[in-house]
């Protein structure tokens, strides 16, 4: 049971930095190290017990073999949905750069396992194949911090959804309206909608007006909303934002100048599904109370748009990125390093 406590620390850690506010990165962190940690125990321990009630040797090899083989043939299938959904992603919405991030990742991935079989096969180039084993240490720094952060979003979206309590606010972000209510923003408004009835709470609707809009995004997602049938005399406008961070910042104004007197103020931010957590976040870091809340967006324009939001997480908190890159790419820097003084 020991052998299990470092696996039980990180989840204990989890469990309290959740309880303290489930609005936070490092809980997918903690979270996954612990259950990393604990698959990795629990197969040591397996692959032991086998070869000691195994009369074959070569049983944990094989078990190993299989799993490893398992886990190529994931990435495989992985990659080839990211490259697919890529392509879909072109034809549905264009080439813009944030579009192609699912494609780009695809090939990457692709790309990598390729070299991988080639420096099998070609054994006798072993620098190569030294090298493409110490580029994984980045490759799975990144991965492994997308691969936390997508599993805690899925949890904190469906924790907050059912168990997140009763709001008195719901603030709907807006999105560009220069060709008119689009889907995307259509589905975050009903979603805010039905999230404002079921809590009897005030809505407000938030972002400012571009240049090329001809309303405001306020404006656009209120009359929308009556005509969902939500009363007028329930909505707020919150017409100057231009990002979430002001989104957050002038609506909390709003609630403070018309809910002085309210010490119970709690509220709901309703945004797209892959934007919702980085939303929570950033309600954390302006401390208002309350969760997020995902409404829904076409599967096809899931991954890119999670992609980009990962980028985006990983842009704000670059200090701690920025290290663990470095630490995880100095065995393939100083590989590098020796080819290149032939030391």
């Amino acid at each position: 049971m020991f052998s299990y406590a470092v696996p039980i620390f990180f989840l204990a850690l989890a469990a309290f930095s959740a309880q303290q506010d489930p609005r936070k990165v490092r809980i997918g962190v903690f979270l996954m190290t612990g259950v990393f940690l604990g698959l990795l125990t629990f197969l040591t321990r397996f692959l032991n017990l086998v070869d000691n009630l195994s009369s074959n040797d070569m049983m944990s090899a094989y078990i190993l073999l299989g799993l490893i083989i398992l886990i190529l043939l994931m990435i495989l299938t992985v990659s080839l949905a990211l490259i697919a959904n890529g392509i879909s992603m072109i034809k549905r919405a264009g080439t813009s750069l944030p579009h192609l991030l699912s494609l780009f990742l695809g090939i990457g991935l692709l790309l990598y396992l390729f070299l991988g079989f080639y420096s099998v096969l070609r054994l006798s180039n072993q620098v190569f194949a030294t090298l493409l084993v110490l580029l994984g240490g980045p490759i799975a720094f990144v991965g492994f911090g997308l691969f936390s952060y997508a599993v805690y979003q899925w949890l904190y979206l469906r924790f907050a959804a059912r168990w997140g309590g009763p709001v008195t606010h719901v603030i709907a972000l807006g999105s560009s309206v220069r060709y008119g209510m689009q889907p995307l923003l259509m589905k975050r408004v009903k979603t805010a909608v039905d999230y404002a009835n079921k809590h009897d709470a005030t809505l407000i609707m938030s972002g400012g007006k571009g240049a090329d809009e001809p309303k405001s995004e306020a404006e656009m997602m209120s009359e929308y909303a009556q005509s969902l049938g939500f009363p007028k005399d329930r909505i707020l406008l919150e017409d100057r934002s231009t990002n979430t961070d002001e989104n957050l910042r002038y609506s909390a104004q709003i609630i403070m100048t018309t809910e002085r007197h309210n010490s119970k103020m709690r509220v709901a931010v309703v945004t797209s599904n892959y934007h919702a957590f980085r939303a929570a976040l950033e309600m954390r870091s302006q401390h208002l109370p309350g969760y997020a809340i995902g409404a829904p967006v076409s599967s096809y324009y899931w991954p890119s748009a999670f992609l980009r939001e990962y980028v985006a997480i990983m842009r704000d908190y670059w200090v701690i990125n920025l290290v663990g890159l470095f630490f995880s790419s100095v065995p393939f820097l100083l590989a590098l390093t020796v080819m290149a003084t032939g030391r």
